[in-house]
Formats: C-alpha cells, structure tokens, sequence
C-alpha cells in the first residue's frame, strides 16, 4: 500500500512538472512569436517613414530587422543586440549598420560595434554596440544637440520651403563651423553642436540632423574626393527630388584670417549625380539626381550662358544691383570656364561702383567668385 502510494505522489509530481513544463514553454513560444511580431510591425512602420533616399529603403528583409533592432537597443542605451533568431549573415550585419549610421546621425555616441557569430554557420548571434560614454554622459550631450538644434530652428520662418530650409542650414554651418581636424568627436554632430569645429563627417551629420528636424529626408553620404581622400558629404531631398549637398567644400578655407579659398559657399548646394561625381566618387547604390530646379545658381537666377542674347547685360545688372544692396560677396555660374573669364573682363569695364575687386573660379563648375570692397 505504501509503494502504492509513493508511486502515485511520484506520478502526481511529474504529471505537475509536466504540465508546468508545457505552460511555461507554451508561455515560451507565445513571448517569442510576439516578439517576432512586434519586430515585423516595428519593420513596417520604419519602412512607411523612411523616404527613397534612405539607405534602409536598400536593404532586404532580414537587414531591415537588424536595423530596427539595432536602433531599439541604441536608443534603450543597450549595448547587446541579440539577433540569433533571423540568421543573419556577417554581409547582413555590415550592410545594416551601414545603413544605420547613413540614415541616423542623432546616435552620435554610436563609436563602432562587434559581434559574435558561429564559426559554422558563420551567422551572427549577437552585436555589442560600443558608445562613447555613459548613459547619463550621452542623455547630457544629447541635451546639448537638441538646444543647439531647438535655437537654429527658431529662426525658420513656419511658412519656409524646403528649399529655403535647406539653404538656411546650409549657411548657418558655413557661417558658424570651422573645419578643424584636431577637435574631440569630429566624426559625429556634437562636435558641430559644442565647439562648432568639425571635419567633413560632423559637418555632414549636423546637417542631415537639421534638415531631418524639418522633416526633409537627408541622408549621410561617404565617397571619396577625385578618387583619392575619403568625404563625407549629403543627399536630400527638396520638393520630392534627390539633390546631392556638398556643405564642406561649400565652407571657404582661412589661413591667419585671410581667405585661402573662397570658390565654394554655394557650388556643392543642389548638384545632380552627373555634377557631383565631376570631383567626387560615391560609395553605395543611391538614387539618381537629375532635377535642377533648387540648385542654388538655377534657383536664384544668377546661372549664366552669355550665348544666349541678353546674358552678359544681366550679369552686369545683377552685380549692379547687388552693389546697391551693400553686398561684398557675389557668385555666378557659367556654362563654360571661358564665360566666367569673360564675365571678370565685363565687370572690370563696367564702371560700377566699387573700388577693387578680388576673385576667383572654380574650374570644375565655373563658378565665378567675387569679393568686392
């Protein structure tokens, strides 16, 4: 009787741990398909955000669900992505956080990342994402991005369009950044925000920061400069239409407080793939730019080809009445290097009123630069 009733209390127990095995592994797979579904809905609600220009627009289906991790973890301040489930590749992995970092120059504490994978499968488990402070340390710095950023926008008229935004934030890191190699964090935003010192990656990522607070898809794009230095520059997009921004090669260069090079400020603002790669290479598959109607020179009607009948008089009225509006600095774009030679030779025997005048040309776009005095 006593075996009997051990016997029974024994299965009694098992029965118990049992069922309680099936519970908490039916709890198990009900939490991960809820997980799995909340990553797919968390996918489709960043693809319905994300304009065409977008480097996530160019990913597949499992290196969007690395992005949209990657980002819930970054902004959990988390540095573990677990990723064991979507069997993703070494490729995939690379490509997302490519992407990542393109489309999202807010995670600006964001230094590199890691992963673990399994050398059979060569699919990646985990990504440790590495920052550059503690949580309290970034959620301070951010608070100094968005002040800075909260300030500039305040000066946006409500009504602005977009080429107007961008032209304002274009000027603002012309007028207000220095190009400075040596600065702390020169490959991200805050160092723009903070010193306002930066290289071409932090003048790039305020940028596209900005113009992404004004709702204008603005993208982080790398390259190289005629084939040999490494860039940074962008793409945006104004009224619908990709336009590639160079706001680096815009800013003019200084040495001892004189004006090295002055041919930029405005050549890099509006450019089509064709004008852009003229000096510039560009890394990834990005959209093609051929709309013309926001760069700058079209856009503000100082574009110029003096084959055409009545140019070369309104190239002279145009530096006249800029002259009466107290302007020191003009640009103007011609067709051909010639023109903006032979636009000096004009302006030189045009009897306007100023009393010197330096310049320079930008051979690649014959952009005629002119400061008056």
């Amino acid at each position: 009787m006593k075996k009997k009733v051990i016997l029974s209390l024994f299965i009694l127990v098992l029965a118990i741990i049992l069922v309680r095995a099936g519970i908490f592994a039916f709890g198990q797979i009900k939490a991960t398909r809820q997980a799995e579904a909340d990553l797919e809905n968390s996918v489709a609600e960043t693809s319905k955000e994300k304009s065409d220009i977008s480097a996530y627009a160019q990913l597949n289906d499992i290196e969007k669900k690395i992005y949209v991790s990657a980002c819930q973890s970054i902004e959990a301040f988390e540095n573990d992505v677990d990723i064991e489930k979507l069997d993703a590749s070494i490729d995939e992995v690379t490509q997302a956080f490519t992407a990542l970092e393109e489309d999202n120059p807010q995670y600006f504490w964001v230094v590199q990342y890691s992963y673990e994978y399994d050398q059979q499968s060569q699919l990646v488990k985990v990504i440790h994402v590495m920052t550059n402070g503690t949580q309290a340390e970034i959620s301070s710095r951010q608070s100094i991005v968005e002040e800075w950023a909260k300030n500039l926008k305040a000066n946006v008229p409500e009504d602005a369009d977009d080429f107007t935004k961008a032209l304002y934030y274009h000027d603002i890191l012309v007028d207000t950044v220095t190009y400075d190699a040596s600065v702390d964090e020169n490959q991200n935003l805050y160092s723009v925000a903070a010193y306002q010192r930066s290289v071409c990656a932090g003048y790039a990522k305020a940028y596209a920061y900005l113009l992404q607070q004004e709702n204008i898809p603005a993208r982080y794009v790398t390259g190289t400069i005629e084939g040999t230095d490494q860039h940074a520059f962008n793409m945006i997009i104004m009224d619908n239409d990709p336009y590639y921004v160079d706001v680096t090669f815009d800013d003019p260069q200084f040495s001892n407080g004189e004006v090295v090079d002055f041919t930029g400020e405005y050549t890099y603002f509006g450019l089509t793939t064709a004008e852009i790669t003229l000096n510039h290479t560009i890394e990834g598959n990005l959209p093609i730019c051929t709309a013309t109607k926001n760069n700058y020179f079209i856009h503000e009607n100082c574009d110029f080809d003096f084959d055409e009948f009545g140019e070369e008089a309104r190239f002279i009225q145009m530096i006249r009445e800029d002259l009466i509006k107290g302007q020191s600095e003009v640009v103007a774009r011609f067709k051909t290097e010639e023109m903006a030679e032979q636009a000096l030779t004009l302006l030189l025997n045009a009897q306007l009123n100023f009393s010197s005048v330096a310049h320079s040309i930008d051979q690649t776009f014959n952009v005629l630069h002119l400061a008056f005095q």
